[in-house]
């Protein structure tokens, strides 16, 4: 949905990379993105465009690139935002991405997954990479973590850490 915002927000002039790899949300994505782009978008996806209804857990390969490797291809020169929601992944992009692109990030926005101290590595390891404000958003459990259509729903009482989150917000002055 945010992409959407972007597109409508900006009538089109956007570039924005968004990468999923469950086939059946990718191919959401690229339909939304034919409905709605004027110009200038592009969806970083392998997922194949199929659909499984048949509520069964199923293992999806597909390649696994950092963001780095993204960005020494499709290099934009700066990138206005960065928004990062990963599912329990965010350090790992993080990680991926080199020092020399840190700079042309001016904003990140992410959610972030509460386990351990994931929040304050995230925080710090932005503060590091020269964000001046940072700021994390309060904690909060989501009864349904993306699946409403599936009407499937998390129960915190199983794994405390199930659906506990938070947003990070950092920009540069």
């Amino acid at each position: 949905m945010f992409g959407l915002h972007c597109i409508l927000s900006t009538e089109g002039d956007v570039k924005l990379f968004s990468f999923e790899p469950i086939p059946y949300l990718a191919a959401i994505c690229e339909e939304n993105i034919r409905e709605y782009a004027k110009r200038g978008l592009t969806l970083g996806s392998s997922a194949k465009k199929q659909r499984d209804d048949s509520m069964v857990a199923v293992k999806i390969k597909c390649p696994l690139r950092t963001l780095s490797a993204v960005l020494d291809e499709e290099i934009p020169g700066t990138i206005d935002l960065l928004k990062i929601d990963v599912e329990k992944a965010e350090w790992d992009v993080l990680m991926g991405i080199r020092d020399d692109h840190w700079p042309l990030i001016r904003q990140v926005v992410m959610e972030t997954h509460v386990v351990g101290d994931s929040v304050e590595m995230v925080v710090q390891l932005l503060q590091k990479k020269g964000f001046s404000k940072v700021v994390v958003g309060p904690r909060s459990v989501f009864k349904y973590l993306g699946y409403r259509e599936l009407k499937m729903m998390s129960n915190p009482k199983q794994d405390d850490n199930v659906g506990i989150t938070c947003n990070i917000f950092a920009t540069r002055d």
